[in-house]
């Protein structure tokens, strides 16, 4: 158990010390921007990280709530986790809907812990903590994560019990801007599928297009980009 809380960038949360026999017996609530409305980033991690979670435990009492995904009942998500989405709420009271639901849910159900995968929503966390003592974890992806201007959000991730950085650059930019705990700042970085992306022979159109030859060098990388004016 110990294994699977380290590969999920967990073994710091309260939740993952539970005995293996109690895991089974616990509940999660996973909060999070997209399950299948959309393909991005995030969702891909959100659904990987589900899936990562659904292999160290029983996700039988667990539950997905999803802010952009149609329908207030989903077939099963990953993992064979439940999802509820609110995607169904026009745009302009999704947000307000949405985080409405997930303090009404986590109020209820009480769960063992929450983790939500976007940093929007640890307001609503935190809410949820000082009522009822749950634990919450944060993951914390870009610039979205460091160039903070709400107060509300640095509140709920100065308090939430760990902060999930996934590279160490979003994690040192954020110490470095944000008042946060060195020890609460966690490293999980994002990956991809080695089955679906490998390096290959180089396409004869790229290479006119660029100039460059069949055996040269090439270094590709895939960021986000700040646009400052």
């Amino acid at each position: 158990m110990a294994v699977c809380a380290r590969v999920v960038g967990l073994e710091e949360f309260d939740l993952m010390k539970l005995k293996p026999q109690d895991m089974f017996a616990s509940s999660i609530h996973f909060w999070i921007p997209d399950v299948r409305s959309s393909k991005g980033g995030i969702q891909e991690f959100s659904n990987r990280l589900l899936e990562a979670v659904g292999a160290c435990m029983s996700m039988d009492r667990s539950l997905v709530l999803s802010k952009n995904d149609p329908g207030a009942r989903l077939d099963a998500g990953p993992a064979g986790c439940r999802v509820t989405g609110s995607g169904h709420w026009p745009l302009s009271l999704r947000t307000l809907a949405y985080g409405g639901r997930l303090v009404w849910r986590a109020l209820c159900d009480r769960p063992d812990a929450i983790l939500a995968t976007h940093v929007h929503f640890s307001p609503a966390a935190r809410f949820v903590n000082h009522f009822r003592r749950v634990p919450y974890a944060v993951v914390a992806h870009g610039i979205d994560a460091w160039n903070l201007s709400k107060p509300g959000i640095v509140k709920a991730l100065q308090s939430a019990d760990l902060v999930l950085a996934v590279s160490r650059f979003t994690r040192d930019q954020m110490l470095s801007r944000l008042p946060l705990s060195a020890d609460r700042v966690r490293l999980l970085p994002n990956t991809f599928d080695s089955r679906r992306f490998q390096p290959g022979p180089k396409p004869k159109y790229l290479l006119e297009r660029f100039g460059l030859t069949a055996d040269q060098p090439v270094i590709f990388t895939v960021r986000s980009e700040e646009h400052t004016s």
